[in-house]
């Protein structure tokens, strides 16, 4: 994770120990900014979020065919 004047700014991604994405989230002054994304063990996306400023403007939540409904 990136920091600047001490706060979080920039990605940050975290994975299963085999190396397909668990999570990615956007930071800007510290607060969560931009897109975030969940996937499951198997590559397939969960869910997004679309963030400013710490809070959530938009959501989407993936079924197992990958069709995304907005929450």
């Amino acid at each position: 994770m990136r920091y600047a004047d001490g706060e979080h700014d920039g990605g940050y991604f975290t994975g299963y120990e085999d190396g397909t994405p668990q999570s990615e989230i956007e930071w800007r002054a510290g607060k969560h900014h931009g897109i975030s994304k969940a996937w499951d063990s198997d590559g397939v996306i969960l869910a997004a979020k679309r963030w400013e400023d710490d809070r959530v403007i938009e959501m989407w939540i993936h079924d197992a065919q990958g069709n995304a409904r907005r929450m």
